[in-house]
């Protein structure tokens, strides 16, 4: 049964260390543009780890080409957050001012002193961000990351499709979207173009190197989303089923997904390498962090879809209700109105015209409002859902699990 089955089943501990012992290595792009988000110390982690496998390494063509679109974005992303958080500490310097100012006569509360205490300490964060900010490395121009990993991937970056190869793959993966085949299928409403088509474009990519290295994969990858990994009931069980059978199908070799964190925790058993604890911690922290903000924007998604669904759906219960009534109108006036003389018959066959209309747009308008209240109580449930998540979030932030103490700020 495994042998039908083998993407629903965990490798043994021996198949985790054949694997381990002989597979080739592959980084997505996001396991690259990540080591920018992390503190100096982490990175440098992760960058031995990598070198630590430098002999059996390899990055798909698309994967190199997104890290290298994607880089000078991500840098400004972590010199962009010194502004960001200025701004929001002036907002609620200001909105904390406001309401002190309400209670300027309040006959114990003295609203002078505790504004004055709060510039105080906010002038201390400032100086603190400002002083960061100085000492933050101008990645664009000196970028020490990028110019180790142009070392490490010499000669390991694959090659690019040609054009009639990538069209072929666009006009499969418009139909493996439609049936929801991973990878790539969760891009298809959130990007455009070409650009949906990256997730997919990188995984036929190592499928193609494994079928001609025929070595079993190990893929790192820090994508969250649901067409790379098997989630059940909020736990991630491994990669998707359906790929690992496909890679076995088209390659005839194994493979198996590591996040970040996963494969730094893993390295230290298999490649006997010593990996620093709080890196990890760090690591897993922002992949949480990812994983939660990905949630998060689902439900969103989800809310938005819901909402106007209902109006939608309300719109058309309005509609029914003006209808039905026009049609009550009318039929009542006929049935008031008695004195047609020979039009009694007319009449007559009109009225009963009338009451089968309004039979039907009973049926209507209770089928729209049945549809309305499940409408409504998928709403409510997709909010309960997204303010849980939300909670939790803050909770997993506020308790300083979001980055260890120990660790220096990304």
């Amino acid at each position: 049964m495994k042998g039908l089955f083998s993407g629903y089943y965990q490798p043994t501990k021996e198949e985790f260390n054949q694997l381990w012992a002989d597979c080739l290595f592959v980084l997505d792009a996001n396991v690259l543009l990540n080591l920018y988000r992390y503190s100096p110390k982490t990175s440098k982690v992760l960058l031995g780890v990598i070198r630590r496998i430098s002999s059996r390494l390899w990055i798909p063509h698309q994967a190199a080409l997104e890290y290298q679109v994607n880089r000078l974005t991500v840098i400004a992303q972590q010199k962009k957050a010194y502004s960001e958080i200025t701004s929001a500490l002036e907002k609620a310097r200001n909105q904390i001012e406001s309401k002190l100012n309400e209670y300027r006569r309040h006959p114990y509360i003295d609203t002078d002193s505790i504004l004055k205490q709060l510039d105080t300490t906010l002038e201390k964060i400032s100086g603190k961000l400002k002083l960061s900010e100085t000492e933050h490395p101008n990645l664009v121009h000196q970028d020490q990351i990028r110019d180790e990993l142009t070392q490490l991937l010499d000669g390991k970056v694959g090659s690019p499709y040609d054009t009639e190869k990538l069209k072929a793959i666009l006009k499969e993966g418009e139909e493996r979207y439609r049936h929801s085949i991973p990878p790539g299928y969760s891009d298809a409403s959130t990007k455009e173009g070409e650009r949906k088509f990256g997730d997919l474009i990188v995984w036929f990519q190592v499928v193609d190197k494994a079928k001609e290295v025929r070595l079993p994969i190990i893929l790192v990858t820090d994508d969250v989303k649901e067409d790379w990994w098997w989630k059940f009931s909020g736990q991630t069980i491994g990669p998707r089923p359906e790929l690992v059978e496909e890679m076995s199908t088209k390659a005839s070799v194994a493979c198996y997904f590591y996040q970040s964190d996963q494969f730094m925790t893993y390295a230290e058993q298999f490649l006997k390498q010593d990996v620093e604890k709080n890196a990890i911690d760090e690591v897993r922290a922002l992949r949480k962090e990812d994983e939660m903000r990905q949630e998060l924007a689902i439900l969103t998604a989800e809310l938005q879809l819901h909402e106007a669904q209902r109006r939608e759906v309300e719109f058309l219960v309005a509609a029914s209700q003006a209808d039905l009534q026009q049609l009550v109108t009318e039929r009542e006036k006929l049935n008031a109105n008695t004195d047609h003389g020979d039009n009694d018959e007319i009449r007559s066959r009109r009225v009963s015209e009338l009451t089968d209309l309004i039979q039907i747009h009973k049926q209507e308008l209770q089928m729209h409002q049945m549809q309305l209240a499940q409408l409504t109580d998928r709403l409510k449930f997709t909010l309960d859902r997204r303010a849980s998540v939300a909670y939790r979030a803050s909770e997993f932030l506020n308790q300083g699990k979001g980055k260890p103490k120990h660790i220096k700020g990304r």
